[in-house]
């Protein structure tokens, strides 16, 4: 069996391991709701053993890999299992990088969850009271998983930023209710982010790529830097992310970009981060415009660029927890 997305093919001696052969260059936006509804409609008729092909997949994006997780806890529930074969480096580094972070949606209190979902309480309490051992609750480090070596900063408050690059700022601690009801215990404390930290999650695709450097725009104008200087930055933000949808992402869509920024009097500071290909740093090189006009080379003019415009970058890979390009630019002294 075959289809625009995948081919299909039974194996075994009574044809009930499932093999999904994904087509080269599949469009993942469309393929992974069609491959849920087969999954479900064969789990339900008893097909537990799946084998996932993944010889022409390049960079799996965040829904396929939630969604072959997903599949796992599914078959291994029913006593099946789920198998990844034919994984190369590019795609098998693409699954340990996954973060659940670049999935999910974390919020820093039940108020702020609630009001995402268009409720806004009246006061500060929560809905209503949870029944749980105050041993049991456990208060996530949101933001100690994602940065926890880069507090360098320490002036005002921090804020969030969402891919619809609007504006959130960590809540105030709810006051206490006073009652003489069952105490009210949180299963989630809510915790504020480190501050002077500011952050832009927005999917890989070249229409947010002035989101983001709008993003670092207003940041660097609040920061105090020149505007020739602010426009060397966003021209280095601009390349730097160009190149992950070309060379992390392959120009898959339905990954992630995320961009932080801090800065203090001193420093302005940009990570840009991607969960895709790693790429091979040469190292500080210098560039020769000339020469590769001449050799009729393609790539590498970005790097230089950035190289030119920023007063430092640092490149860093992580199987674990994707690529890191560091980009540092000194601010004047005033």
């Amino acid at each position: 069996m075959k289809n625009s997305y995948y081919s299909l093919a039974y194996l075994g001696p009574e044809k009930k391991i499932v093999q999904v052969t994904f087509q080269e260059n599949s469009n993942y936006r469309q393929l992974v709701p069609h491959l849920r509804s087969f999954f479900q409609s064969k789990l339900k008729a008893g097909f537990t053993q799946w084998l996932f092909d993944f010889d022409r997949v390049t960079v799996p994006n965040t829904s396929l890999i939630a969604f072959l997780i997903s599949a796992t806890e599914q078959a291994r529930y029913m006593g099946g299992d789920v198998k990844i074969i034919n994984v190369n480096d590019s795609a098998s580094n693409s699954i340990v990088a996954f973060n659940a972070l670049s999935y999910m949606t974390v919020e820093y209190s039940d108020r702020q969850a609630l009001r995402d979902f268009g409720i806004e309480l009246e006061d500060d309490s929560i809905v209503a009271p949870i029944d749980l051992d105050a041993g049991d609750i456990v208060e996530p480090a949101i933001w100690d998983s994602i940065s926890a070596s880069d507090e360098f900063l320490d002036n005002s408050t921090s804020k969030v930023v969402t891919d619809e690059v609007v504006t959130k700022t960590a809540p105030r601690k709810p006051k206490p209710r006073k009652t003489t009801a069952k105490p009210v215990v949180r299963a989630q404390k809510a915790r504020r982010a480190p501050k002077n930290r500011y952050y832009l999650r927005a999917e890989s695709v070249t229409s947010n790529l002035y989101k983001i450097c709008d993003f670092v725009v207003e940041h660097a104008l609040r920061a105090g830097i020149p505007e020739k200087q602010v426009g060397k930055i966003k021209i280095s933000v601009y390349e730097a992310c160009v190149n992950v949808i070309e060379h992390a992402y392959h120009s898959q869509p339905d990954n992630w970009i995320e961009c932080w920024i801090e800065y203090n009097p001193a420093l302005f500071k940009i990570i840009i981060q991607d969960y895709g290909t790693a790429f091979k740093d040469p190292g500080l090189q210098q560039y020769n415009v000339e020469d590769a006009i001449e050799a009729r080379q393609t790539g590498g003019f970005g790097r230089h660029i950035i190289e030119r415009s920023m007063d430092s970058i640092e490149y860093q890979t992580d199987p674990i927890n994707g690529n890191r390009l560091t980009m540092l630019k000194k601010l004047p002294v005033r």
